[in-house]
């Protein structure tokens, strides 16, 4: 599996699905990040790419439903 297909953006602001989330890929050996809200999201999306966002929908500052259609409209 090539580098890219391997790299994840975690969009979650609870500490505790972070937390697990966190143990499952590293233990696959993904490379991923988190952030805490939409804003911060759409922050390092413009300047690296993720083929897989995996997001909550109830977020704050910018909810999952209005973050992926920014991202879709990118």
């Amino acid at each position: 599996m090539t580098t890219l297909l391997k790299k994840i953006l975690v969009v979650n602001d609870e500490e505790a699905i972070k937390q697990v989330m966190k143990m499952g890929l590293v233990k696959l050996g993904y490379d991923f990040q988190f952030v805490k809200n939409g804003k911060e999201a759409l922050e390092i999306l413009e300047g690296e790419e993720f083929p897989l966002i995996l997001m909550n929908l109830r977020l704050p500052a910018i909810d999952g439903i209005e973050l992926y259609i920014r991202i879709k409209e990118t």
